[in-house]
């Protein structure tokens, strides 16, 4: 029995990570309920929350984004632009560079969470960004099984 719940355990916890790794890679859901969690906060108000996490005006503060924060949003969009599909990763032009961009700005009640982070050329961030709404590609890689997934029904 205890086998079984080894296994149900293990069945369980890769289920979970692919899923999130499923919805991850969608961008477009991401933005959805980045839209949606932002206009629940909309609706706080700002003596409801910690005064070192919000602006004056209610909208959370901007906050140095986590290196691993950027290295998981570098993997997810395959180190390129998610609206141009320019390659940032330095191979093809070192002038080139990459930004870490919110998908719903922080001045529309966006957050500082990983869901909310693309990766963008400077001239996307720039031109794509101008009007201040949220904006993403809901163009994503599909990949449904990697090796770990694999191994995993091979040995089960």
């Amino acid at each position: 029995m205890e086998h079984l719940s080894d296994v149900f355990h293990q069945l369980v916890t890769h289920t979970v990570e692919e899923i999130f790794y499923i919805l991850f890679q969608n961008r477009g859901l991401l933005m959805e309920f980045n839209l949606m969690i932002s206009g629940a906060l909309e609706r706080v108000q700002p003596n409801e929350i910690d005064n070192e996490l919000v602006t004056r005006r209610g909208r959370i503060k901007r906050v140095h984004i986590p290196q691993w924060v950027k290295r998981a949003v570098y993997f997810r969009d395959r180190g390129q632009c998610v609206m141009c599909n320019k390659d940032l990763s330095g191979i093809l032009s070192l002038n080139n560079t990459e930004n870490y961009d919110h998908i719903l700005p922080l001045a529309h009640y966006g957050f500082n969470d990983v869901s909310n982070i693309q990766l963008l050329c400077k001239e996307c961030n720039q031109k794509e960004k101008r009007a201040g709404q949220a904006v993403t590609s809901s163009l994503y890689q599909k990949k449904w099984y990697n090796e770990r997934t694999i191994r995993f029904l091979r040995e089960n």
